[in-house]
């Protein structure tokens, strides 16, 4: 068992998932993936991951209902929310529901490998 800690990556563009996933797994993360809002609430609930990263803009529930969901039932996760919307207002709000961090779109694998770091320490 890894003491690196779950990823779970949330992302209804299938290509970011698996290229997220790709880099996490090379460096031994543990991870899982969900498309929809809906389905990491499910994932979250049965698989236990310590990192959730969450894009905002998908179908059906959005990042930003998704977090609130998450940070009432499970306070303790970690969620680095990531969009490609760069609106003021949406990183207050996520701010707001506890998001541990917020990255623009396109990513920067490393930092954002620096804040799971950075957490497990």
């Amino acid at each position: 068992m890894s003491t690196k800690g779950k990823i779970l990556i949330v992302d209804d563009e299938l290509a970011v998932c698996k290229v997220l996933s790709l880099y996490f797994k090379k460096r031994n993360y543990p991870v899982a993936e969900a498309h929809s809002g809906k389905e990491a609430l499910e994932k979250v609930r049965d698989e236990g991951p310590k990192f959730i990263l969450l894009d905002y803009l998908m179908p059906g529930l959005n990042g930003l209902e998704v977090l609130e969901q998450i940070k009432k039932e499970w306070p303790d996760k970690v969620v680095i929310m990531m969009t490609g919307v760069d609106e003021e207002w949406i990183y207050e709000k996520a701010r707001a529901l506890g998001v541990y961090d917020f990255l623009m779109k396109p990513l920067d694998y490393e930092y954002l490998e620096k804040l799971i770091v950075t957490k497990l320490i």
